[in-house]
């Protein structure tokens, strides 16, 4: 059953030229950013990206880790991601694309 509100733990990773984000809970959900406030706001959208990829595969969805059990190295920091799924989900169903139809020149 799909849910309206997830609350993942994500690690964010602070590297010399940017912050790093993977969620322990979600092996393949990982991002980057430039700074810290573009971290929160990449983070949001690629846990709610995965998820609803999750949902639309029939893929279970595990149950979030506690943060407090995280392991973090100096240049970590835990946050605690929460995304409103029926937000995404509309927006990523009503979505349009752009496209390039060639045709022959006798058309």
């Amino acid at each position: 059953m799909k849910k309206d509100i997830y609350v993942f733990p994500a690690i964010l990773t602070q590297y010399e030229d940017n912050i790093g984000i993977t969620f322990p809970d979600l092996p393949g959900c990982v991002s980057n950013a430039k700074n810290m406030d573009e971290a929160v706001k990449n983070a949001k959208k690629t846990l709610a990206l995965h998820l609803f990829g999750m949902e639309e595969d029939g893929i279970d969805i595990p149950s979030p880790s506690s943060i407090n059990n995280l392991k973090l190295d100096s240049n970590e920091i835990p946050l605690l991601v929460e995304v409103y799924m029926p937000l995404y989900r509309n927006a990523i169903e009503s979505a349009t694309v752009k496209t390039t139809v060639t045709m022959p020149q006798w058309l």
